[in-house]
């Protein structure tokens, strides 16, 4: 843009220098004159259109990259957002196996339990059963003892 109008500037340099150049001299010729300032404005014209042309290419090509950026930008967006999705399905899966496990354990321990409690049941059966046992022996013994 700086280039541009430095470009322009120097053009309108010339039309005054050739201004006063010709206004210098005797006789002026103002349809020449004239015909010069319309020729440097039709340059300045040229000179601005092509300027305008290069600008609009490069905003072209600017634009082309923007909404490239934003389709690479909307993919990786998608990939995170898929991404996040992933990570709490295994969170959520992690969290589910933890729960069972927990669960699994405490099954396990009441199933111990149980047999332990079963166990304790049938040592106690066991026990009185050989006191029984023991108190009849004892009583046979002492029946035979009175006898004698």
């Amino acid at each position: 843009m700086f280039l541009y109008l430095s470009e322009i500037s120097a053009l309108l340099t010339n039309i005054e220098t050739l201004q006063e150049t010709l206004c210098k001299r005797q006789p002026v010729d103002f349809n020449l004159l004239k015909q010069k300032e319309l020729s440097l404005i039709e340059q300045i014209k040229e000179v601005s259109s092509q300027k305008f042309d290069e600008e609009e290419k490069q905003l072209i090509e600017v634009e082309k990259q923007i909404e490239e950026c934003e389709i690479a930008y909307a993919f990786w967006q998608n990939e995170y957002e898929e991404a996040q999705e992933k990570l709490t399905q295994v969170t959520n899966n992690l969290s589910n196996l933890n729960s069972y496990e927990a669960n699994l354990k405490l099954m396990h321990e009441e199933q111990i339990r149980q047999e332990e409690d079963k166990l304790r049941e049938e040592i106690v059966k066991n026990i009185d059963r050989r006191n029984y046992l023991q108190k009849l022996k004892m009583s046979k013994l002492n029946e035979k003892r009175t006898k004698k």
